[in-house]
């Protein structure tokens, strides 16, 4: 009787490493690419699935972050978010936060942002000098309380990444609360060997401009460049529509404007969320696993899997499905419960894209006549 208890025990107990063992609250950095980047592809068979590199499959991805607070720009991004469509990032000094209310703003601001779905994130209590100037104790402050402050005074907004004061963080430290971080270095993020808890981001300069996206914006560059083929453009932002004169208000605003209208117009190619969603859509993608259970004429059966901590990486990746061109229509659940899919079509043949979360229950595909 001990034997069999004893062999009980060292079962479940391998089971429940296994199962925490997967549960990591962000991926480590490598130098070695974690898989091989292609372009759009297509299954195919019928039953066939694959995770697409982006949400909604689409080739690249955008994220638009403003640092500082800049209060006086809140009404002109809001009217910007609101015509083009985009959620934008805000990484907040939580420490100024109604202390300099003409700049920094107030907390009834950054609910206003929010609940115009935005996103508001950290950028530490203080924005003191580089963090690897300052002790791990200090710096371990300014990480923790400004999460705390954000996610205490902004209901449902979770604070799940900072943008690191002066581009330089102690990854170390951020590891213990955020899932992700944003450095300065102004290039895109090579899809396949992304440092997610030290992402490149840059301003929209000159340099930028001209190295990364075309001058003026025709072909992106950051799209065809093989270097950062199907990647991730995270540009960072301060004050654009309060400068000092009229003539920088002019010009910073004529240039964002003219990005957005970019962006816009490559709505089909880009994914443009805010920086959090498209850190955890990336984590979970490059850890996952999908794995088909049943085909037949009338539905498909799959899992779908990562190794991210669930509480925490819970954003729908896009799955493709190779269709049988007789399907005309379907519905899809998840664990039961109703989850998107639509049809599209390409080259003549049928496929599906279904938003499921990993680890969240089988998915279940059913043909309707």
């Amino acid at each position: 009787m001990k034997t069999i208890v004893l062999i009980f025990f060292v079962l479940t107990s391998l089971i429940v490493r296994a199962e925490n063992s997967g549960q990591l609250t962000h991926l480590p950095p490598t130098k070695k690419p974690r898989f091989k980047v292609k372009n759009i592809s297509w299954p195919q068979k019928y039953g066939q699935a694959e995770i697409c590199l982006w949400k909604d499959d689409k080739y690249a991805a955008l994220s638009i972050t403003i640092d500082d607070n800049c209060r006086p720009d809140h009404q002109w991004w809001l009217e910007q978010g609101k015509k083009f469509g985009f959620p934008f990032t805000w990484f907040v000094i939580t420490g100024n936060v109604g202390r300099n209310k003409t700049f920094s703003g107030t907390w009834e601001d950054f609910i206003r942002l929010k609940e115009a779905g935005h996103s508001i994130q950290s950028h530490s209590v203080t924005h003191q000098n580089n963090d690897n100037s300052r002790s791990d104790e200090a710096v371990r402050d300014e990480y923790k309380n400004s999460k705390d402050a954000i996610e205490s005074n902004i209901p449902g907004n979770k604070c799940l990444t900072i943008a690191y004061p002066w581009g330089k963080g102690k990854t170390a430290l951020a590891e213990e609360y955020y899932i992700a971080g944003r450095g300065t270095v102004g290039t895109p993020n090579q899809v396949n060997i992304i440092n997610y808890m030290n992402t490149c981001g840059g301003h929209l300069n000159t340099q930028m401009i001209d190295a990364v996206l075309g001058n003026p914006f025709k072909e992106p560059r950051w799209l065809s460049n093989p270097r950062y083929k199907r990647g991730w453009l995270s540009l960072l932002h301060h004050s654009v529509a309060s400068g000092s004169t009229l003539k920088a208000r002019k010009n910073s605003t004529a240039k964002v404007l003219s990005f957005l209208e970019y962006a816009a117009k490559n709505k089909d190619k880009l994914w443009i969320d805010t920086f959090v969603n498209v850190a955890k859509y990336g984590q979970e993608r490059d850890s996952a696993t999908i794995k088909i259970l049943e085909v037949t004429p009338e539905k498909i059966r799959f899992s779908l899997g990562d190794n991210m901590k669930d509480s925490l990486f819970d954003f729908p990746l896009t799955v493709k499905v190779g269709l049988d061109n007789s399907w005309a229509k379907l519905n899809v659940v998840q664990s039961g419960k109703p989850v998107k899919g639509s049809i599209i079509d390409h080259n003549g043949k049928k496929f599906a894209l279904i938003q499921a979360v990993p680890d969240a229950g089988v998915i279940e595909m059913f043909k309707i006549q």
